[in-house]
């Protein structure tokens, strides 16, 4: 028997963390409820249902769930008392269906990555023009930005 776990983030920005989500392949339903064990819920900003089949994919090959899954469930994010979102959803369950923690540490830098162009966009590189070098394995556009002056 498992039941849902909340778990605070520093991730703040709906908007930004709906893109993130959607740039790894993700399909993002706003609003809803995340749902556990016995009809426990848990209202969330942002829900992905998860069925069966891979979470994520890794330059364009799916990666393999650990045991096979009957059923879907659900993840997401529900705004806390500080501002920043919690992670909602029945981990244990996830986990076991695939590489939850691989999704995350995607996610995040893939966030941060959005974070950063955006922060950036509106300080002293506004005129910067930006290039995304991708690097590394994971093929979802992640790699070094570099800034270049525009003419």
């Amino acid at each position: 028997m498992s039941h849902l776990s909340i778990l605070p983030t520093r991730l703040r920005d709906v908007d930004l963390l709906a893109e993130a989500l959607t740039d790894l392949g993700q399909q993002v339903h706003r609003g809803g409820a995340v749902e556990g064990f016995a009809g426990e819920r848990v209202p969330v900003l942002l829900r992905l249902d998860l069925a069966p089949g891979p979470l994520l994919a890794t330059q364009g090959k799916p990666i393999a769930r650990k045991t096979p899954q009957s059923s879907s469930f659900s993840l997401g994010w529900a705004r806390q008392l500080d501002g920043s979102l919690a992670l909602v959803g029945d981990l244990g369950r996830i986990a076991a269906a695939g590489p939850l923690q691989e999704l995350l540490s995607q996610l995040s830098r893939r966030y941060a990555l959005l974070q950063a162009l955006r922060d950036a966009a509106g300080s002293a590189f506004a005129g910067a023009q930006v290039t995304l070098a991708a690097s590394g394995s994971t093929g979802f556009g992640e790699g070094r930005a570099q800034s270049q002056p525009r003419s």
